[in-house]
């Protein structure tokens, strides 16, 4: 609809026919635009003719508030029409431009009526835009994916361009895994080691849109360079009455998943829930080859892996909307996360000599319970003022995550053949690991809007605190007693706190086509660390500021470009600064580095955007600066028991392209590519050891990622295809190999008034999901691959149910692709 609004307006606007006579152009005409309910019209049509010949004059369209504004009005007697399909105009017939009084009319807020005749002869409907281009963000809807249905948060994020989601769930933009989440528009406690597992627990089910926000302002966290996911669950502030959904799925291997959403809203209060429970089998088999090259020992390590898990999450979110009046609000959302995983499996190892004869063998089975519990809390006062863009928003959060394992592991002895040696009583460990997380902050925002200048000026403060437990304990098998005790040679407490004390300040404004925003953040951050093994303890304290800057220009024709700067910072995780070693494999081992520097970033991205007849276009090119960048790194002591640790390199440059295409073939298919070229050179020196010294590596890394989007059946169906390839990478000791996979979903709507859905889709339909990495040092090469059950196939049914809007006119937008004005570039 607003398609055509657009159309209809550029041509009221072009006939526009002004007298001859010099006459000032000094007035101005502004309102607001609501319904019945006093919700915002969106999108309606303010026209201007001349009051004696009934000529065009003046066109305008309302805002996504509601809000109109038409300057620049000649002096003179004007009549006034205002006009929304579904209701009927609002007429004044004399709206006088005289001065001194009059040159500036407000007509106030206008409540428009809906036309009951017009009401039963239209009923439109239509879905959100696929992608929405906004100032500082990409939106993408994904709410009616039938490729992720039945899945988690993490099967969405394989959807969205720019995102790369690999093997396991792990996730980065543009080659960094140094990122945010946000949830609704906040912080959460996803950070660091809880980020994959949270992730996989949130249904696909209850997730409504995710925005990309690759270079925040200073306004935002300077943590994470790789910019910001912000994750929106499903709620209906706009519908009074109830409404919602529940669904139930079934796939292969028993894989299980159900969810429920329901919106309740009544007068000044809206409250809405979503709740989702999976149950997913998984299977994976992989081998580790690694030959040893030290100057006394030379051989072969060979292990196989096996693995089968099962696990079980059940998220249940709440938002709770307070209108107390028209300039005060409160929002509470609180989100609960519970996961249940067992695990089990064995790894076979053979050692072999240079002669590549067998000379050790064993084989060590495990079993591993995990629990995990998360809460985020988040509540907002919102206070708005009589001049528009004026605001103050205090938020308070508190976050807690929770997870603990209890693997344990059996090792009996055997012989050469293979054949357990019964003389000999077996290995046996039992440990528990917990891992618990306390986070909260504080934040106070204020905006304040200058309107002669057409500028904004943002303020703000934040005070964040975490503190996180690593504990870790190991029994293992007294021989003697044949009872478990503790082995303090494995077991070790690691203790992380983090203050990190900011505020911010940013102005923004434009002029004509011209736009641009510029800021300034200061963190002051404050980190201790305690190893409980030794009471080891290490406490760093640094002032850092991290400018931003923001400039665009729009050009006739549907063209825009647009510059960007962003400066970052990168802190070493808990898990990364704690130097106890984690010994589930005896011989590969991980440990952490106490000594880690943070690493600061600058990032410089130029985007061009063009909206074509059949095709819409954004393109960026970006480069990156990393001081004191991270590498991962393997040592081989003279036992051949290899440690991988953590160091920090001189630098790293990274400069790219990043592409997202979308072509309309026909009425009902449309192809979007995203495409991501990046080179990267890392250079220097790990301290320490000589086996990682005088690095230079270039590597350049690509991925493309390819869906089609078709809608058949009347309409009432879609059928989607995905296809992702990333090309290897390179690290500083070797490489991962490309990978590449297919999903296919299908969507059928039917019932009544299309309240009923199926849904299928299959992952991987090619079983190509393999990960493949290869390593080689001084002293030693090797070869790894996971491969995956990554071939799953998944149909859900879901019902929609709830009272419909007070009109049956849907505001909503047809499926395409809008840039931040809103204007077309061709429907699904």
């Amino acid at each position: 609809m607003k398609k055509y609004l657009f159309l209809l307006m550029s041509i009221c606007i072009t006939s526009i026919q002004l007298n001859a006579q010099n006459i000032p152009a000094i007035g101005i005409a502004k309102g607001k635009m609501v319904d019945e309910n006093k919700e915002p019209l969106a999108y309606a049509s303010v026209v201007l003719t001349n009051l004696k010949d009934s000529t065009l004059q003046y066109g305008s369209l309302t805002d996504d508030n509601g809000v109109f504004s038409i300057d620049a009005i000649q002096l003179g007697a004007y009549k006034a029409v205002l006009s929304f399909l579904g209701y009927q105009d609002y007429i004044v017939e004399k709206l006088m431009i005289i001065p001194p009084d009059n040159v500036e009319v407000n007509l106030g807020t206008i409540e428009m009526k809906p036309d009951e005749q017009v009401l039963q002869e239209v009923q439109i409907t239509a879905e959100k835009a696929v992608m929405e281009l906004k100032a500082d963000k990409k939106v993408f809807n994904v709410e009616k994916s039938a490729l992720a249905s039945g899945g988690t948060a993490t099967d969405v994020l394989k959807q969205i361009p720019t995102v790369d989601v690999d093997y396991d769930g792990g996730i980065s933009i543009r080659g960094s895994s140094n990122l945010q989440v946000f949830i609704n528009g906040r912080p959460s406690g996803i950070t660091g080691a809880n980020t994959q597992a949270i992730l996989q627990s949130i249904p696909a089910n209850t997730i409504e849109s995710v925005e990309i926000i690759n270079n925040p302002s200073a306004k935002y966290d300077a943590e994470g360079e790789g910019g910001i996911i912000n994750i929106i669950l499903k709620k209906d502030v706009k519908q009074k009455g109830v409404n919602g959904n529940f669904s139930i799925g079934y796939g292969t291997k028993y894989d299980a998943n159900a969810g429920f959403f329901i919106n309740v809203k009544k007068d000044k209060i809206n409250y809405s829930a979503n709740y989702g429970f999976n149950f997913i089998e998984t299977f994976w088999k992989g081998f580790n080859d690694r030959k040893n090259t030290l100057p006394t020992l030379t051989n072969y390590l060979n292990s196989n892996d096996y693995s089968t898990s099962h696990k079980i999450n059940n998220t249940l979110s709440n938002n709770l909307d307070i209108q107390i009046n028209d300039k005060n609000a409160l929002t509470f959302n609180t989100t609960f996360n519970t996961g249940i995983s067992n695990d089990e499996g064995d790894v076979e190892t053979e050692f072999l000599d240079s002669a590549a004869i067998l000379y050790n063998y064993y084989k060590r089975n495990y079993t591993d319970h995990q629990n995990d519990y998360n809460t985020d809390n988040t509540l907002t006062y919102t206070k708005t003022f009589d001049k528009k863009g004026q605001n103050l928003i205090v938020t308070g959060n508190y976050s807690f995550f929770k997870q603990q394992e209890n693997p344990e592991y059996y090792q009996p002895s055997y012989f050469l053949d293979q054949s357990i040696n019964e003389t000999i009583l077996a290995t046996q460990e039992h440990n528990v690991s917990k891992d618990i997380n306390h986070t909260t902050y504080g934040q106070i925002d204020y905006a304040q809007p200058f309107e002669k200048a057409n500028g904004l000026l943002e303020v703000g403060a934040k005070s964040a605190y975490r503190n996180i437990l690593n504990d870790f304990t190991s029994d293992s098998l007294n021989r003697t007693t044949l009872s478990f005790e503790q082995n303090n040679g494995l077991s070790n407490q690691f203790r992380y706190k983090e203050i990190i004390n900011a505020s911010y300040v940013i102005y923004g404004g434009s002029y004509k086509n011209f736009s641009y925003k510029g800021g300034v953040r200061m963190e002051h951050s404050i980190i201790k660390g305690n190893q409980s093994v030794g009471n080891v303890n290490f406490t760093n304290k640094y002032i850092s500021f991290f400018p931003s800057a923001y400039l665009a220009q729009k050009f006739e024709k549907g063209h825009e470009i647009s510059l960007q700067y962003r400066r970052s910072i990168n802190r070493p995780r808990s898990r990364m600064l704690n130097p106890f070693g984690e010994y589930s494999d005896p011989y590969n081992i991980r440990v952490g580095n106490p000594n880690l520097k943070p690493v600061f970033t600058e990032s410089l991205e130029f985007s061009y955007v063009k909206n074509f007849k059949n095709v819409f276009l954004t393109s960026s090119v970006f480069f990156k600066y990393s001081k004191n960048p991270y590498t991962r790194y393997r040592t081989l002591d003279s036992n051949g028991v290899a440690t991988l640790d953590f160091g920090n390199l001189d630098n790293s440059k990274d400069v790219g392209l990043e592409l997202i295409l979308r072509t309309q073939i026909t009425k009902w298919w449309n192809i979007m590519t995203n495409a991501n070229l990046f080179g990267n050179i890392i250079s220097g020196s790990v301290p320490s050891t000589g086996e990682v010294s005088n690095q230079n590596i270039n590597s350049f890394q690509w991925n493309i990622r390819m869906i089609s989007n078709m809608t058949v059946w009347k309409k009432t169906a879609s059928i989607q295809v995905m296809w992702f390839y990333r090309g290897k990478r390179k690290f500083l000791q070797g490489e991962l190999k490309p990978f590449t996979f297919v999903n296919i979903g299908f969507k059928k709507d039917f019932l009544k008034d299309n309240k009923a859905t199926i849904a299928l889709n299959i992952s991987d339909i090619f079983n190509t999901m393999k990960f493949r990495v290869s390593s080689v040092s001084d002293n030693f090469s090797g070869f790894v691959e996971r491969d995956w059950e990554s071939l799953r196939l998944n149909v859900t049914f879901t019902y929609n149910f709830g009272k419909k809007p007070n009109s049956t006119y849907n505001k909503k937008k047809k499926d395409h692709f809008i840039d931040e004005d809103n204007s077309d570039a061709g429907g699904m």
